[in-house]
């Protein structure tokens, strides 16, 4: 998602043949006795969440720079500028990194709690 967001031009992924993955989700979300409204922030929120992590965590993993450990990665640069980071800097010192499955797993269980409130 957020590659295309930086695209101007998105005509072609609002073509019915990309968009029947959507249909399909939005109709989970109906048929698990949602109204409209709340199906469509259920598949919103799905769209971002799932994007998102493979946009900004799976794909660390899948093409890292030349050079970075994505066994290491939890979100946090190396470099001298990181020291501006100290959030970032505790978790990277207090947290074991996670692969992207162990990650994308409690992406996924915020995600269906979420859901399973709005029904």
């Amino acid at each position: 998602m957020l590659a295309l967001a930086r695209a101007e031009d998105l005509t072609s992924f609002a073509s019915a043949d990309l968009l029947r993955p959507d249909d399909v989700l939005v109709g989970f979300f109906l048929d698990l006795g949602m109204f409209p409204q709340n199906a469509y922030r259920a598949w919103s929120i799905t769209v971002l969440q799932v994007s998102g992590f493979t946009e900004v965590w799976d794909a660390w993993h899948d093409r890292p720079p030349p050079g970075a450990d994505p066994a290491g990665w939890i979100g946090v640069p190396t470099t001298p500028s990181a020291e501006e980071l100290p959030n970032l800097r505790r978790l990277a010192a207090e947290s074991d990194p996670e692969s992207p499955d162990v990650l994308f797993e409690s992406v996924l269980t915020m995600l269906i709690a979420g859901v399973e409130s709005m029904k």
